[in-house]
Protein backbone atom coordinates (compact mmCIF):
# COMPACT_ATOMS: atom_id res chain seq x y z
CA UNK A 1 0.00 0.00 0.00
CA UNK A 2 1.69 3.16 -1.22
CA UNK A 3 0.95 6.71 -0.12
CA UNK A 4 2.03 9.98 -1.69
CA UNK A 5 2.89 13.39 -0.27
CA UNK A 6 -0.43 14.89 -1.24
CA UNK A 7 -2.16 12.33 1.03
CA UNK A 8 -0.99 14.34 4.04
CA UNK A 9 -3.50 17.10 4.81
CA UNK A 10 -0.79 19.31 6.28
CA UNK A 11 2.63 18.04 5.31
CA UNK A 12 4.48 20.58 7.46
CA UNK A 13 2.59 19.50 10.59
CA UNK A 14 3.09 15.84 9.72
CA UNK A 15 6.83 16.31 9.32
CA UNK A 16 7.05 18.25 12.58
CA UNK A 17 5.21 15.45 14.38
CA UNK A 18 7.49 12.85 12.81
CA UNK A 19 10.72 14.52 13.87
CA UNK A 20 9.39 15.31 17.36
CA UNK A 21 8.48 11.66 17.94
CA UNK A 22 11.13 9.86 15.89
CA UNK A 23 13.42 9.12 18.85
CA UNK A 24 10.54 7.62 20.81
CA UNK A 25 9.46 5.48 17.85
CA UNK A 26 12.90 4.33 16.73
CA UNK A 27 12.76 0.91 18.44
CA UNK A 28 9.41 0.00 16.94
CA UNK A 29 10.49 1.36 13.55
CA UNK A 30 13.59 -0.83 13.58
CA UNK A 31 11.48 -3.91 14.33
CA UNK A 32 9.05 -2.91 11.55
CA UNK A 33 11.96 -2.73 9.12
CA UNK A 34 13.30 -6.14 10.19
CA UNK A 35 9.91 -7.75 9.62
CA UNK A 36 9.53 -6.18 6.16
CA UNK A 37 13.02 -7.01 4.91
CA UNK A 38 14.04 -9.99 7.03
CA UNK A 39 12.34 -12.80 5.14
CA UNK A 40 15.42 -13.46 3.04
CA UNK A 41 17.30 -14.39 6.20
CA UNK A 42 15.08 -17.41 6.76
CA UNK A 43 13.10 -16.15 9.71
CA UNK A 44 10.59 -18.51 11.26
CA UNK A 45 6.95 -17.56 11.70
CA UNK A 46 7.39 -17.43 15.46
CA UNK A 47 10.31 -15.00 15.07
CA UNK A 48 8.24 -12.65 12.92
CA UNK A 49 5.30 -12.90 15.31
CA UNK A 50 7.50 -12.05 18.31
CA UNK A 51 8.96 -9.09 16.45
CA UNK A 52 5.48 -7.87 15.59
CA UNK A 53 4.40 -7.90 19.23
CA UNK A 54 7.65 -6.18 20.20
CA UNK A 55 6.63 -3.52 17.69
CA UNK A 56 3.30 -3.14 19.51
CA UNK A 57 5.07 -2.60 22.82
CA UNK A 58 7.56 -0.16 21.33
CA UNK A 59 4.78 1.83 19.70
CA UNK A 60 2.47 2.01 22.72
CA UNK A 61 5.31 2.80 25.13
CA UNK A 62 6.38 5.67 22.87
CA UNK A 63 3.19 7.50 23.78
CA UNK A 64 3.06 6.67 27.49
CA UNK A 65 4.31 9.06 30.16
CA UNK A 66 6.66 6.46 31.64
CA UNK A 67 8.13 8.76 34.29
CA UNK A 68 4.70 9.67 35.60
CA UNK A 69 3.58 6.04 35.52
CA UNK A 70 6.73 5.09 37.43
CA UNK A 71 6.07 7.77 40.05
CA UNK A 72 2.50 6.61 40.62
CA UNK A 73 3.62 2.98 40.83
CA UNK A 74 6.34 3.79 43.38
CA UNK A 75 3.88 5.72 45.55
CA UNK A 76 1.35 2.91 45.54
CA UNK A 77 4.01 0.26 46.10
CA UNK A 78 5.51 2.11 49.07
CA UNK A 79 2.07 2.61 50.60
CA UNK A 80 1.43 -1.12 50.30
CA UNK A 81 4.82 -2.10 51.74
CA UNK A 82 4.16 -0.03 54.85
CA UNK A 83 1.15 -2.22 55.63
CA UNK A 84 3.07 -5.52 55.48
CA UNK A 85 5.14 -7.32 58.11
CA UNK A 86 8.87 -7.76 57.52
CA UNK A 87 8.65 -11.17 55.84
CA UNK A 88 5.90 -10.15 53.43
CA UNK A 89 7.59 -6.82 52.79
CA UNK A 90 10.78 -8.53 51.61
CA UNK A 91 8.77 -10.78 49.28
CA UNK A 92 6.71 -7.90 47.88
CA UNK A 93 9.76 -5.67 47.42
CA UNK A 94 11.41 -8.38 45.34
CA UNK A 95 8.46 -9.27 43.12
CA UNK A 96 6.55 -6.01 42.70
CA UNK A 97 8.31 -4.43 39.74
CA UNK A 98 7.22 -1.60 37.48
CA UNK A 99 6.07 -2.51 34.00
CA UNK A 100 5.73 0.34 31.48
CA UNK A 101 2.29 -0.93 30.45
CA UNK A 102 0.56 -4.27 30.72
CA UNK A 103 1.10 -6.11 27.46
CA UNK A 104 -2.56 -7.09 27.16
CA UNK A 105 -3.63 -3.44 27.37
CA UNK A 106 -1.03 -2.53 24.75
CA UNK A 107 -2.40 -5.14 22.35
CA UNK A 108 -6.02 -4.11 22.95
CA UNK A 109 -5.37 -0.40 22.41
CA UNK A 110 -3.06 -0.91 19.43
CA UNK A 111 -5.38 -3.22 17.48
CA UNK A 112 -8.49 -1.25 18.43
CA UNK A 113 -7.03 2.00 17.06
CA UNK A 114 -6.27 0.37 13.72
CA UNK A 115 -9.58 -1.44 13.37
CA UNK A 116 -11.55 1.61 14.48
CA UNK A 117 -9.85 3.71 11.80
CA UNK A 118 -11.09 1.39 9.06
CA UNK A 119 -14.43 0.41 10.58
CA UNK A 120 -15.64 2.56 13.52
CA UNK A 121 -16.61 0.45 16.54
CA UNK A 122 -17.01 1.21 20.24
CA UNK A 123 -14.25 0.03 22.55
CA UNK A 124 -16.65 -2.05 24.63
CA UNK A 125 -18.00 -3.82 21.52
CA UNK A 126 -14.53 -4.39 20.13
CA UNK A 127 -13.12 -5.80 23.37
CA UNK A 128 -16.16 -8.03 23.83
CA UNK A 129 -16.02 -9.36 20.26
CA UNK A 130 -12.27 -9.91 20.00
CA UNK A 131 -11.32 -10.80 23.57
CA UNK A 132 -10.45 -14.37 22.56
CA UNK A 133 -8.17 -13.12 19.78
CA UNK A 134 -6.39 -10.72 22.13
CA UNK A 135 -6.02 -13.47 24.74
CA UNK A 136 -4.54 -15.79 22.11
CA UNK A 137 -1.97 -13.16 21.06
CA UNK A 138 -0.94 -12.58 24.68
CA UNK A 139 -0.80 -16.32 25.37
CA UNK A 140 1.35 -17.14 22.35
CA UNK A 141 3.66 -14.22 22.97
CA UNK A 142 4.29 -15.63 26.46
CA UNK A 143 4.59 -19.16 25.07
CA UNK A 144 7.24 -18.28 22.47
CA UNK A 145 9.05 -15.86 24.77
CA UNK A 146 9.38 -18.13 27.80
CA UNK A 147 9.18 -21.53 26.05
CA UNK A 148 7.14 -22.73 28.99
CA UNK A 149 5.88 -26.30 29.18
CA UNK A 150 3.04 -25.10 31.38
CA UNK A 151 1.12 -23.47 28.53
CA UNK A 152 0.57 -24.36 24.89
CA UNK A 153 0.13 -22.16 21.86
CA UNK A 154 -3.36 -21.21 20.70
CA UNK A 155 -2.59 -19.89 17.22
CA UNK A 156 -1.70 -22.23 14.37
CA UNK A 157 0.94 -21.40 11.78
CA UNK A 158 -1.51 -20.10 9.18
CA UNK A 159 -3.19 -17.72 11.61
CA UNK A 160 0.19 -16.71 13.05
CA UNK A 161 1.30 -15.58 9.61
CA UNK A 162 -1.98 -13.73 9.06
CA UNK A 163 -1.81 -11.95 12.41
CA UNK A 164 1.75 -10.84 11.83
CA UNK A 165 0.77 -9.26 8.50
CA UNK A 166 -2.24 -7.59 10.12
CA UNK A 167 -0.18 -6.19 13.01
CA UNK A 168 2.39 -4.75 10.60
CA UNK A 169 -0.41 -3.10 8.60
CA UNK A 170 -2.08 -1.72 11.73
CA UNK A 171 1.26 -0.24 12.73
CA UNK A 172 1.28 1.69 9.44
CA UNK A 173 -2.36 2.68 9.84
CA UNK A 174 -1.82 4.01 13.36
CA UNK A 175 1.25 5.95 12.33
CA UNK A 176 -0.54 7.45 9.35
CA UNK A 177 -3.37 8.60 11.60
CA UNK A 178 -0.82 10.18 13.94
CA UNK A 179 0.55 11.94 10.87
CA UNK A 180 -2.95 13.31 10.18
CA UNK A 181 -3.79 11.23 7.12
CA UNK A 182 -7.58 10.98 6.91
CA UNK A 183 -9.15 7.64 7.86
CA UNK A 184 -11.16 7.53 4.62
CA UNK A 185 -7.99 7.97 2.56
CA UNK A 186 -6.20 5.23 4.52
CA UNK A 187 -9.11 2.88 3.83
CA UNK A 188 -9.06 3.89 0.17
CA UNK A 189 -5.34 3.21 -0.20
CA UNK A 190 -5.43 -0.09 1.70
CA UNK A 191 -8.27 -1.25 -0.55
CA UNK A 192 -5.64 -1.86 -3.25
CA UNK A 193 -3.62 -4.21 -1.03
CA UNK A 194 -5.36 -7.45 -1.91
CA UNK A 195 -3.71 -9.57 0.78
CA UNK A 196 -4.43 -7.23 3.69
CA UNK A 197 -7.87 -6.52 2.30
CA UNK A 198 -8.70 -10.24 2.50
CA UNK A 199 -7.10 -10.73 5.92
CA UNK A 200 -8.96 -7.81 7.47
CA UNK A 201 -12.27 -9.15 6.22
CA UNK A 202 -11.53 -12.68 7.42
CA UNK A 203 -10.28 -11.60 10.86
CA UNK A 204 -12.40 -8.56 11.69
CA UNK A 205 -15.19 -8.64 9.11
CA UNK A 206 -13.94 -5.35 7.65
CA UNK A 207 -14.85 -4.81 4.01
CA UNK A 208 -12.77 -1.95 2.69
CA UNK A 209 -14.57 0.35 0.27
CA UNK A 210 -13.46 2.26 -2.78
CA UNK A 211 -15.55 4.38 -5.13
CA UNK A 212 -14.51 3.47 -8.70
CA UNK A 213 -15.12 6.99 -9.94
CA UNK A 214 -12.51 8.27 -7.46
CA UNK A 215 -9.79 5.88 -8.56
CA UNK A 216 -6.88 8.04 -9.67
CA UNK A 217 -4.23 7.22 -12.25
CA UNK A 218 -1.79 6.84 -9.36
CA UNK A 219 -3.93 4.11 -7.78
CA UNK A 220 -4.49 2.33 -11.07
CA UNK A 221 -0.72 2.22 -11.60
CA UNK A 222 0.13 1.19 -8.05
CA UNK A 223 -2.41 -1.66 -8.00
CA UNK A 224 0.12 -3.99 -9.63
CA UNK A 225 2.44 -3.55 -6.63
CA UNK A 226 -0.24 -4.55 -4.08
Amino acid sequence: TLFKLSDFANLANSLNWWFENYDKLILSLEVYERILYGNDEGQFLADEFLMSVQMIEGYTNAFNDLKENQRIFDEQKNALLQKLDDKDRVFAEKHLQFSSQAFRKSVKDFIYDGVNTLSPISKSKFFETYDDLISAIVNDRDYYTHLSSISSRKIDDVQLSRLTKIIVSIYRINLLRKLSVEAELIEYRFFFNRIINALLEKTFGIKLKMKPENCSDFDKTMTIFS
